[in-house]
């Protein structure tokens, strides 16, 4: 963000970062500035949701990893058909579909999360994502 001097990023896991507050995460900001949206465009979070909702996601999926420099090496090996951006972790963009993993910064994880056109394509790269990640030596991190 910094090094982009981006206004806002966020995150799926539910963090908001501003510029204008020193780069801080609040989701307070975040939720007082979705209520003033809402209210000045006089709509409903669930009216404007069912907009939003078109592509099927996994929600983030944890991992645990040993030697992340080596893990990440293989996948963006095995998925250099895809379109690759470095900016948070890895993100790979397909015709239908993408994924992004990136380490975590709080624990000894990495954090996987898939968009989908559909439910079966979701299910199908999941499946293809986790058996990448288990080859390279990731364990999924039991609930």
């Amino acid at each position: 963000m910094k090094k982009n001097h981006a206004l806002f990023a966020g995150e799926h896991s539910g963090h908001f970062y501003f510029r204008d507050n020193y780069y801080a995460d609040s989701s307070s900001i975040a939720g007082l500035l979705f209520l003033e949206f809402l209210h000045e465009k006089n709509i409903k979070l669930s009216s404007l949701r069912k907009e939003y909702e078109k592509y099927h996601s996994s929600g983030e999926i944890n991992y645990y990893i040993d030697d992340s420099l080596n893990f990440f090496h293989n996948l963006l090996r095995a998925n250099q058909k895809g379109k690759i951006e470095q900016i948070d972790g890895i993100t790979v963009e397909y015709d239908k579909w993408w994924f992004n993993i990136r380490t975590s910064k709080t624990e000894p994880l990495i954090r996987l999360n898939i968009e989908a056109d559909n439910q079966v394509l979701l299910e199908t790269k999941k499946e293809l994502l986790d058996s990448q990640i288990k080859q390279f030596g990731g364990k999924i991190k039991k609930e």
